[in-house]
């Protein structure tokens, strides 16, 4: 080869390529410029600093490069490509640099884009929305959240709006969680409407986690014999809708009714619940 750091600038790697080839017999390297060979020990002594050497070369000029692209930001140059609702014109400054020049029709989009951010939208809901009115996406590519957000943030706006205050944690409060799933059932609420006022009133089951049917059924207790009443009622009506008996238990259950001696409406206890004679 012509020069060494043409091969490499990593330290780590010139000495996997010695002692993987280069110290066997089988492969040589031989630098025009260097006059290497690393057939001898002193040819690969000198590899390891020359190679040490190209390794600092590189991590200098990377560290200068960073110094330098950092000075033109805190200077407030343009780096890499034109921003969302800029261009670069021909026409350049005193540095030679081109200037950067507004699209109207961009800047209006960002004007719209923090009109609704301002108005509570989140910035998934914005793309969302753009997207849907057919609105050009920058560099022609889609609308996401992540695009939204770079935008708000050039112009001034947090990246993620505050959170809302911690709610209070739930609890297990069974004669609180009883008495409240009781006089919901009372007003006809469903066993998911329950569930959820519940969930209002920062209640939990005993085993923690979210209501379901099973646990709300087992606040509500055993059907009494007003509840059995209603629940030959709700079936017969189920039944005159053309529902076969298993479909009823299903409905009965989902509605809150719950049969006397098992977790379940079978069909032989939903037939005997429609042949009950009302008294």
């Amino acid at each position: 080869m012509v020069k060494l750091d043409r091969l490499t600038r990593s330290l780590l790697d010139l000495d996997a390529l010695i002692r993987g080839y280069f110290s066997k017999e089988q492969y040589h390297l031989l630098s025009v410029s260097e006059s290497l060979d690393t057939r001898t020990a002193m040819g690969r002594f000198v590899l390891y600093i020359l190679g040490l050497i190209a390794q600092w070369e590189r991590e200098a000029i990377g560290e200068r490069t960073r110094e330098a692209m950092a000075h033109l930001k805190r200077q407030g140059v343009p780096l890499g490509a034109a921003p969302y609702g800029f261009l670069y014109s021909n026409e350049r400054d005193d540095a030679g640099r081109k200037r950067l020049v507004a699209v109207p029709e961009e800047m209006a989009v960002i004007a719209r884009i923090v009109e609704m951010f301002d108005a509570g939208a989140s910035a998934r809901a914005i793309a969302t929305q753009l997207s849907t009115e057919g609105v050009t996406a920058p560099r022609g590519s889609l609308w996401h959240g992540n695009v939204v957000r770079r935008i708000l943030v050039r112009q001034q706006r947090p990246n993620q709006r505050p959170r809302k205050p911690n709610r209070p944690p739930r609890v297990w409060d069974h004669e609180r969680a009883t008495e409240l799933a009781l006089a919901s059932r009372r007003e006809g609420l469903s066993l998911r409407a329950i569930g959820k006022r519940l969930d209002e009133a920062r209640l939990c089951p005993q085993r923690g986690g979210a209501w379901h049917a099973a646990t709300i059924l087992a606040l509500l207790g055993p059907m009494s014999a007003i509840n059995a009443v209603d629940a030959r009622t709700r079936a017969q009506q189920l039944r005159a809708e053309g529902l076969s008996l298993r479909e009823i238990g299903r409905r009965l259950i989902a509605d809150g009714y719950r049969p006397q001696r098992a977790g379940h409406w079978h069909t032989q206890a939903v037939s005997a619940l429609l042949a009950i004679t009302p008294q």
